[in-house]
């Protein structure tokens, strides 16, 4: 956390993965040479990477006070890696995919969230917060669903710096992509969040082939066999039954 504090812009969600990280690679029986300091900061630097928001070697040994060297880091990277095989990003993750991660930091889950990827997708479709880094442009999603899906009255809701400090990203940055990118689409996108949010009326069309239809066709009924009760008498033999004296 102090190395993270250091290197400044460091969302959370990427602490929580370095976390994640560094616990699955205390496992390893075979980190011989590498200090747990050198595995935290490989850790977060596997952390940085899954989220392409990786730093220069050089950086990340100048944040923990030159006590992890580049042969170390390299070495500890190794068993990080060895721990946690799942294959890193090709390229930036997209908006969507930061915004679910601060929505899930957050947790604003449920309602918020689908809130909140309708509004990513149409935000990208519509070509707002081009040229804005995805993360900036994430957190600026989330500060709209955010304020405008919440009760300002409510106790315990997420607020610009909130927000902020969630994505770590600077607040005039924030408040500039949200006024500037998000704003000025401000009907499109609330539009996106209700559709996502609220259950999709019938259409007319819907109604008119629903009445259209044939209707299914009625199941045959089974016949009950008849009781022990009910079942007839046998047929009469022709034979006089006796007279009794």
């Amino acid at each position: 956390a102090e190395v993270a504090k250091r290197l400044s812009g460091v969302p959370r969600f990427v602490l929580t993965d370095a976390h994640a990280a560094y616990a699955r690679t205390l496992k390893d029986t075979s980190r011989r040479g590498c200090t747990d300091l050198g595995l935290a900061l490989a850790s977060l630097e596997f952390a940085l990477q899954k989220s392409r928001l990786e730093r220069p070697r050089a950086e990340l040994c100048a944040a923990a006070s030159e006590r992890v060297s580049m042969p170390q880091l390299t070495a500890c990277a190794k068993v990080v890696r060895r721990q946690n095989a799942e294959p890193l990003p090709d390229d930036t993750p997209t908006v969507a995919h930061f915004v679910a991660r601060l929505c899930d930091e957050l947790k604003q889950r449920g309602q918020y969230a689908k809130a909140a990827a309708a509004v990513a997708a149409r935000t990208v479709e519509l070509g707002a917060g081009r040229g804005v880094q995805p993360l900036v442009v994430a957190a600026a999603v989330c500060l709209l669903v955010f304020e405008r899906h919440t009760s300002k009255a409510l106790e315990g809701r997420q607020t610009d710096a909130d927000i902020a400090a969630a994505a770590s990203v600077a607040h005039a940055d924030l408040m500039s992509c949200y006024t500037l990118e998000l704003l000025p689409h401000v009907h499109e996108l609330l539009d996106a969040s209700v559709e996502a949010i609220l259950p999709k009326p019938a259409s007319a069309g819907d109604l008119t082939a629903l009445l259209a239809a044939p209707a299914p066709p009625t199941p045959p009924q089974k016949q009950k066999a008849p009781s022990a009760r009910r079942r007839s008498k046998p047929p009469p033999t022709g034979r006089t039954p006796p007279t009794v004296a």
